[in-house]
C-alpha cells in the first residue's frame, strides 16, 4: 500500500446503493486505496492498472472483516458491476471497472460525466474516486520502475546462464523456481541470483542432480520462501555434463527432462 497519494470520493457516494452497508463500503474504498495505478510484472503474469492481486484471506487481514464478509461484500460488487474478479491456484486479482474514468484528472471532466452518469441513471450504482500522485508517489514509482528493471535483468542474464552450467533437467527446474520467486514478488537481482546458480552448482557437486531438483521442487511444493537445503537426500555425485551428448543422458535425467516441461507447460496453461 502506498504510504504518499490519495483518492477523491464524490459526494454522490453517499447516494451509491451499498453507501449504507458499511462492510462493503470499506471493501470498496480499501480496493480503491490499493489498486494499482500502473502495470506491475508478477512472474508470466502482470497485474494492469486498476487492478489489486490479492487473496480472500488478505483482504480480511487487512480491512478487520471475516472471510465470509469479505465473500459477500464481492459478490454485491460484482452484481452491480463495480468489479470482476479473476482467480486461479496462485491468486485473486480483482479489476476496478471503469478505474480510468475514476481516476480522470480536473474538476471540469469530473462534472461532466456526472453529470452523465446521473442522466443515465447510474449516480446510484457508480461511486466516484479520482486519485491524484504527490512527490511522494512518484519517487515510489520510480522506486518500483527500477526494482523491475533490475528483476528483468536479472532474469535476462540468468536464461543463458543456466543452459551453459546446468545439464536441461536442472536448468528447467531452475527456471521454474525464478517464475515461482517472480509469482512471490521475491524475484532474485543479479548479486543474488548469481549466488543462487553458485549454491546450486556446489549442492550439485555434493549429493547429485536429482536431488538437487527434488529439493527444490519440495520446497516450491510447501510454498517455502527458499530452497531449504537441510532437505536434500544425497543421491551421489554426477559426473561434470561437459561433452555429454544427449544420448549420453542417463535415463532419470531424460524422463526427469520430460516431467519438468510437462508440469511446467500445465502451470503456464493454469496461469491463463
Amino acid at each position: 500500500m502506498l504510504e504518499n497519494g490519495y483518492i477523491k470520493l464524490h459526494r454522490s457516494l453517499a447516494n451509491w446503493r451499498w453507501y449504507k452497508e458499511p462492510k462493503t463500503l470499506l471493501l470498496w474504498i480499501h480496493l480503491l486505496l490499493n489498486a494499482n495505478y500502473e502495470p506491475r510484472d508478477m512472474g508470466e503474469k502482470t497485474i494492469e492498472r486498476g487492478q489489486i492481486a490479492t487473496s480472500l484471506a488478505g483482504l480480511a487481514e487487512q480491512t478487520g472483516l471475516s472471510v465470509k464478509e469479505v465473500r459477500t461484500s464481492l459478490d454485491r460488487l460484482k452484481k452491480t458491476g463495480e468489479i470482476a474478479v479473476w482467480s486461479n491456484r496462485h491468486m485473486t486479482v480483482i479489476t476496478v471497472n471503469e478505474y480510468e474514468r475514476y481516476q480522470s484528472d480536473g474538476a471540469t471532466q469530473g462534472q461532466t460525466e456526472g453529470k452523465q452518469m446521473a442522466d443515465q441513471g447510474q449516480t446510484e450504482d457508480r461511486p466516484r474516486a479520482d486519485s491524484g500522485q504527490t512527490e511522494g508517489t512518484q519517487r515510489a514509482t520510480m522506486k518500483e520502475r527500477k526494482e523491475r528493471e533490475e528483476s528483468k535483468k536479472a532474469k535476462k542474464e540468468g536464461a543463458p546462464e543456466l543452459s551453459e552450467r546446468f545439464s536441461e533437467p536442472v536448468a528447467e527446474t531452475v527456471r521454474e523456481w525464478l517464475a515461482y520467486k517472480q509469482e512471490r514478488r521475491e524475484a532474485y537481482k543479479p548479486v543474488g541470483l548469481k549466488s543462487l546458480l553458485a549454491e546450486i552448482e556446489n549442492q550439485i557437486g555434493a549429493h547429485g542432480e536429482r536431488a538437487v531438483c527434488d529439493v527444490i521442487r519440495l520446497s516450491m511444493a510447501n510454498n517455502w520462501r527458499g530452497i531449504v537445503w537441510d532437505r536434500i537426500e544425497s543421491g551421489g555425485r554426477k559426473p561434470a555434463a561437459q561433452g555429454i551428448s544427449g544420448q549420453q543422458l542417463s535415463e532419470w535425467e531424460t524422463q526427469w527432462r520430460d516431467r519438468v516441461k510437462q508440469q511446467l507447460e500445465a502451470r503456464r496453461g493454469a496461469g491463463g
